[in-house]
């Protein structure tokens, strides 16, 4: 099983011992939350094992176990310091690019040395096995000679070519060091907010493709207001995650720092701060960005407020009639009296393409007690798989949706991801993929 397969299954056992916990079966609660600290401690992520050490300090409290709930809240604290603020994970993003990079580079020159080696070592190999032919005609002694100056010559591209071997072997343990070390610095700075302090009822399905990801989630919290987002970056793997802890970055900077809370204008400062982020000295912009859904819930009036690049939201409701933008909607699909809604986003992404880039749309919908909205990214319906090896698409995700709204947010997660496996099967992941539901 891989390490992020671990991760999903070690968050999913905390949420479920939190439902138990609720529910006041201490037992069960405890023993969920044992397993997911188990397993956080064998994939060794501190932020994973700090959350299941508090969870478990809870669980202990409430029975009664005064020292082992103090020994697990000090566990909790020791592997939140050992994570930096958000100030050096910034720093260690830069330096971390800088040094990929550069092992990077040094790969590639090591494995274009011993390509030009090779093919020298070939065509010397022809060159002197014609010389060969003609002088072992004329002199066998002269053959002798050289056939022993071949083989010192042979013994020395030997030789080379097992330090470059060892050297290749040396640059490409950094790198996958170097790989393993970003993913902590990725996790570390996704939002430390766990989305079941701003909606009770709520789940992030978070599956990237490879250990880190061009996709992101953030949210966060003001008086009475949640913000809530997923993007989907530019590219995936490296590439992709470098954009993503630029993303995050920034929208920290400018919900908390700028103290910009309308979505609208949160996408555009966004695209304005990318833009102004990927242009080098020389005024050349990268043509790299992301789309994203942003939402942001007042919970006093159940108002929900969202602009998109390229993404929507949809909103899975039992009222047949829904108000969005101030308009009575029909429903884009129906199933068991239930019903699905999409506010669409703009058709352009965040970051530079084009000479003309319009402002956001501010799009607002009044939602009711009990109905769910879902932001996401493509990579779940664009997964090839299925008999036919065709993609999942839009239409089969909604009518999921649909199924799954009477089940628990919890149970929700774990069948999306239950089911994203069995649709894929031993095809390849192609593309990051995470999913974010919250009920109102």
């Amino acid at each position: 099983m891989e390490i992020k397969d671990r991760e999903n299954i070690s968050m999913t056992l905390r949420d479920i011992s939190r439902i138990e916990l609720r529910r006041g079966r201490l037992k069960d609660a405890e023993k969920k939350a044992i397993k997911s600290y188990d397993m956080a401690k064998e994939i060794g992520y501190p932020l994973s094992i700090s959350f299941s050490s508090e969870l478990l300090s809870e669980i202990y409290e409430k029975q009664g176990n005064g020292m082992e709930a103090l020994k697990m809240h000090k566990l909790s604290i020791k592997m939140k310091d050992s994570i930096s603020n958000k100030d050096t994970q910034r720093l260690l993003a830069q330096q971390q690019a800088k040094y990929v990079y550069e092992r990077q580079k040094e790969l590639d020159d090591a494995i274009h040395f011993r390509m030009l080696t090779i093919k020298k070592g070939e065509q010397e190999k022809q060159f002197i096995l014609i010389c060969a032919i003609s002088v072992i005609l004329v002199l066998i002694t002269v053959f002798l000679i050289f056939t022993y100056k071949r083989l010192q010559v042979i013994k020395l591209q030997k030789i080379t070519l097992n330090k470059t071997h060892m050297e290749l072997e040396r640059v490409n343990k950094e790198i996958s060091d170097s790989i393993n070390y970003a993913e902590l610095i990725q996790y570390a700075v996704l939002p430390t907010l766990r989305i079941e302090d701003l909606s009770k009822e709520s789940f992030i399905y978070f599956n990237p493709k490879e250990k880190v990801s061009g996709d992101f989630y953030w949210m966060e919290q003001r008086d009475e207001y949640s913000g809530f987002a997923v993007a989907d970056c530019t590219g995936h793997g490296i590439p992709g995650a470098f954009i993503s802890m630029i993303g995050t970055i920034l929208l920290n900077e400018i919900y908390n720092s700028k103290k910009i809370d309308i979505p609208n204008e949160i996408l555009d400062e966004l695209s304005r701060l990318v833009r102004l982020t990927l242009t080098n000295k020389e005024g050349y912009t990268m043509k790299d960005g992301m789309d994203i859904s942003f939402a942001v819930l007042d919970h006093k009036t159940k108002m929900l407020y969202f602009s998109g690049a390229n993404n929507p939201v949809w909103i899975v409701s039992e009222n047949a009639e829904k108000r969005i933008n101030k308009t009575t909607v029909i429903p884009l699909l129906e199933k068991n009296g239930k019903y699905i809604y999409e506010i669409k986003g703009d058709k352009q992404p965040i970051g530079d393409y084009g000479d003309y880039v319009k402002p956001f749309t501010l799009n607002n919908a009044h939602l009711e007690e009990g109905d769910v909205f879902y932001l996401f990214s493509d990579g779940y319906v664009d997964q090839f798989g299925g008999d036919n090896n065709k993609k999942f698409k839009a239409k089969p995700f909604r009518e999921l949706l649909l199924t799954l709204f009477d089940n628990s947010m919890v149970e929700q997660k774990v069948v999306l991801a239950e089911n994203f496996q069995n649709w894929k099967g031993d095809y390849e992941q192609i593309d990051d993929v995470t999913v974010m539901g919250i009920r109102v």
